[in-house]
């Protein structure tokens, strides 16, 4: 599973509490409280159109997704200024690694976890991939 925590860390303005990583006993690692997929949020992953994600991230396994282990890319700079609180830069549009990132989760779909507030993860134990919905 994929530890709520590092996903969490991501994008602070969505609403989520910001643990760093960290999960409740002070340690990195996986706290065990992420909500496996299933058949509905299966069906529901596998609808989304990439024009329905605020951003995806991909990054190194089992670490945590601020952005030191791999990269944010965004859909739409207006929108990913907004929810992430400051300036999204031109070179962090990338609209094919969005769709990309996305159909990576997508055909993976019976792996993914839904993680709350329009999170889903799939980790194929060297990357992590994370898609933001709207």
């Amino acid at each position: 599973m994929i530890p709520v925590d590092y996903v969490h860390n991501t994008i602070d303005n969505i609403g989520v509490v910001v643990h760093d990583g960290v999960n409740a006993q002070g340690a990195r690692g996986p706290t065990g409280d992420t909500e496996m997929a299933d058949p509905k949020k299966v069906e529901e992953l596998l609808a989304l159109t990439s024009d329905q994600l605020v951003s995806v991230y991909v990054g190194k396994s089992g670490r945590c997704a601020c952005g030191c282990s791999g990269k944010h890319r965004y859909w739409d700079a207006e929108e990913g200024s907004k929810r992430r609180g400051y300036a999204v830069d031109a070179d962090e549009v990338n609209r094919g690694y969005v769709r990309q990132t996305l159909g990576t989760i997508q055909l993976h779909a019976e792996q993914a976890e839904y993680e709350g507030h329009g999170i889903w993860c799939y980790d194929d134990g060297k990357k992590m991939y994370v898609a933001y919905v709207r």
